[in-house]
């Protein structure tokens, strides 16, 4: 009577092994498919705030360290202030130099990409987009994005929140280089590598990723094989 417990015990179920590798496979899928990490945001929260600086004709900034690279987007919320719409923001992007091994600024920054965006397309949507062409070497990196209106007539029709404290990690909001215990709510974005499965085939190309494939492929039929083998082993007579 034991014993036949005990051999009970020991046979694999054929549909235990089958949900066992419909889970593994849904996992293997989950993890190519995934966001990648590394792009820092601001959330929006109940302190959250509308800064004065452009209705005040001053220039606004955000430095951002990208943990990741093909960095290539930012989204930004602002509001309407004034009762007209017609003018237009500047957005520019730079790459902040800093001292070799540190996080300290050095003072230099490199120039990189500038858009003008019209207030009322800033104000259709809850966020609205900067893009610029892809970063591909962006981890590891400083950048500063820097708004201001693209004329003096523009003033008092809109401005960006902003969420006191430090949450894309080390971050910070300047106003006229001035910086502020603040940060500008937005969300970095590299969407071109958004996922696991871009990165594979930015890094390896087409031919690299259906190698990858044909043998992970391999790995799992010689694993699946391997249970199955164990399985028929448990049925046998002298097991």
């Amino acid at each position: 009577m034991v014993q036949d417990t005990i051999r009970y015990a020991t046979r694999l179920n054929p549909i235990a092994t089958v949900v066992f590798a419909v889970v593994l496979i849904a996992l293997e899928v989950y993890l190519v498919t995934r966001p990648v990490g590394g792009f820092p945001q601001t959330p929006v929260k109940t302190e959250t705030f509308l800064t004065d600086a452009l209705a005040k004709g001053h220039r606004v900034s955000q430095t951002i360290k990208l943990a990741a690279g093909g960095f290539d987007e930012i989204l930004l919320r602002a509001s309407s202030v004034g009762d007209t719409d017609f003018g237009d923001m500047v957005l520019a992007l730079y790459e902040v130099k800093t001292i070799a091994g540190t996080d300290t600024f050095s003072g230099e920054e490199i120039f990189l990409y500038r858009d003008v965006v019209p207030v009322s397309a800033a104000l259709s949507e809850p966020t609205f987009r900067f893009v610029f062409p892809p970063i591909d070497e962006s981890a590891g990196r400083w950048y500063r994005l820097e708004v201001w209106m693209a004329n003096r007539n523009s003033q008092n029709e809109i401005e960006l929140w902003a969420t006191p404290g430090r949450w894309s990690g080390g971050g910070s909001l300047f106003i006229n280089d001035q910086s502020g215990y603040a940060e500008l709510v937005f969300e970095t974005r590299a969407s071109r590598r958004a996922t696991v499965w871009a990165n594979l085939w930015y890094h390896f190309g087409g031919a690299g990723v259906v190698v990858l494939m044909l043998l992970g492929a391999c790995i799992q039929v010689a694993f699946f094989l391997t249970l199955y083998a164990v399985w028929l082993f448990s049925q046998s007579p002298m097991s």
